[in-house]
């Protein structure tokens, strides 16, 4: 792991309203899988890198209901 960076995707409230039931995993087993990898990344002092992603095709309306 000398040489490794965990690379986390924000899961903004968008994608959770347009994958409501995800698979193979509900929500909440994977934000405790991610916060669990960065736990393990920060005690090897690991870089811990989250990328955020907002769609270009979200219209302003479209992003009021999904951030909102």
């Amino acid at each position: 792991m000398q040489k490794s960076a965990l690379i986390i995707i924000d899961l903004q409230a968008f994608i959770k309203k347009l994958a409501k039931d995800a698979v193979p995993y509900g929500w909440d087993k994977i934000i405790e899988n991610n916060r669990a990898l960065i736990s393990a990344f920060d005690q090897k002092n690991q870089p811990v890198y989250m990328v955020t992603v907002e769609p270009k095709i979200l219209w302003q309306s479209a992003k009021k209901l999904f951030l909102g």
